[in-house]
């Protein structure tokens, strides 16, 4: 572990004189160390705590010397800039309110790095060869971390974890029937399993828009390769996350015939794998169990229903600025107590996005969350439209993929809240970035006229 520490804190300084000349190569580098959780699992499982100033600094100390360098500029940043003040001047408000400031600025503070790391990464993203870059780092980091979660599902050592990129524990799935659930680089399987979803719908989107067979083969390999990894974590959201972008992206090929090539080996899965099936179909029991007056059957799944519940009560009893940044948490079990819901026996979070921010930060909160999403999506659109004029195919069909990556991501997030949001924002800067990559006008150097001649 020591070795592999040295490492990283040699080979990153070293790096910076290749990639103060390569801009793309930095692109590319940091959003794939950025969804991998490198510097979580370098000073969380390695030990390493200057992981976050060392990577943050090397990003921010190029961002500053690109302009002098490569004549980066930083115009096409007011949409992404508007949407994260916004957002963040919420959070501030909602401290008005809380009744333990102390908790809210706390929460902030560990929160903040996932901002700086967004802004930084948008800030480098300037053109479109560098769009790619971030888009491959994407796809790059996703596949590297599936192969590890493969890898350690199959290997008969159950202590293996690859440093920390291939997690897991076993834990209940369905019925009688326990597995390894791996988590990835995070320690939480439908975490992990949401970070997998933007880079399996960029596979995907590969697989299906290449102009070459080699290509389309590469890309339909990458795809089936984290989708094994997203069956692996048995998570529904991230399932259902991934299923979402699927249709997307063939509705946007035009290919929606293709999804019955999909829904075979999908039945043959539930068909081979019942407990698969029981996780699946666990949600609904649930809930009509649950809506009829009996008790779920599904600890976890009645749980988080409770806790949406009290988040739901919450935002009700304090609809404008919520109880403050941070806050649920601390008045979970106070509610869940009050309203004779399951009692959890700990402080638990909303488990969704949404409802906790709604609870946390009110209506101001929750429309400012909504306009952030909205704003990448917008951004993207506008990002499209001009390449259509510009007949850039390929940087169309990679949008296409994004924001169907995107709206798997967004859509996971009513069932996950932001325990882990570095993956969350990385795509968020992409999306923002897609805008000011095509508005970014290239130097027309004109001919010297002499006028003496």
């Amino acid at each position: 572990m020591n070795a592999v520490v040295l490492l990283f804190g040699v080979v990153v300084p070293a790096a910076i004189p290749v990639l103060l000349r390569r801009p793309t190569w930095a692109v590319f580098l940091f959003a794939f160390l950025l969804l991998a959780h490198v510097n979580l699992v370098l000073s969380s499982e390695l030990g390493f705590g200057l992981a976050d100033p060392l990577l943050f600094g090397a990003m921010l100390g190029l961002v500053s010397v690109y302009p002098l360098l490569h004549g980066d500029r930083g115009r096409g940043s007011g949409r992404f800039l508007a949407a994260s003040a916004l957002w963040l001047a919420a959070v501030l408000n909602s401290f008005i309110w809380s009744t333990a400031a102390g908790v809210s600025v706390g929460a902030l503070v560990e929160f903040l790095p996932n901002l700086l790391y967004a802004w930084v990464l948008f800030l480098m993203i300037t053109d479109r060869t560098r769009l790619m870059a971030a888009l491959a780092g994407i796809v790059a980091a996703t596949i590297f971390l599936s192969v590890l979660t493969i890898l350690k599902v199959s290997l008969p050592y159950d202590g293996v974890s690859f440093l920390g990129f291939a997690q897991g524990e076993v834990d209940h799935i369905a019925g009688q029937v326990d597995a390894i659930r791996p988590s990835g680089p995070v320690r939480d399987p439908n975490y992990y399993c949401q970070i997998l979803v933007p880079g399996f719908a960029l596979a995907l989107g590969i697989a299906l828009a290449a102009r070459t067979g080699r290509w389309r083969a590469a890309g339909l390999v990458a795809a089936v390769l984290i989708t094994v990894a997203i069956l692996l974590t048995a998570s529904r959201g991230g399932l259902l996350a991934a299923a979402v972008a699927t249709v997307g992206l063939l509705l946007a090929h035009r290919k929606i015939q293709y999804l019955a090539v999909v829904a075979v080996p999908a039945i043959a899965l539930l068909y081979f794998v019942p407990s698969y099936y029981d996780r699946v179909t666990s949600v609904t029991t649930a809930i009509v169990a649950l809506a009829s007056g009996q008790n779920a059957g599904e600890t976890s799944v009645s749980g988080r229903l409770a806790e949406m519940r009290a988040a739901a009560i919450l935002f009700a009893e304090h609809p404008v600025s919520g109880i403050g940044y941070g806050m649920f948490e601390t008045r979970y079990q106070a509610i869940s107590a009050n309203y004779d819901m399951m009692l959890r026996g700990e402080d638990r979070s909303a488990h969704s996005l949404y409802l906790e921010t709604a609870a946390e930060q009110g209506a101001v909160g929750l429309a400012a969350l909504l306009f952030l999403l909205g704003g990448s999506l917008r951004s993207v659109q506008l990002a499209q439209r001009q390449l259509a004029l510009q007949k850039d195919v390929l940087g169309t069909r990679a949008l296409q993929s994004m924001v169907a990556g995107a709206a798997g991501l967004f859509l996971s997030a009513l069932f996950l809240h932001d325990a882990y949001a570095q993956h969350f924002w990385l795509v968020l800067a992409v999306l923002f970035a897609a805008e000011r990559t095509i508005r970014q006008n290239p130097i027309r150097v004109e001919p010297r006229v002499d006028m003496n001649v």
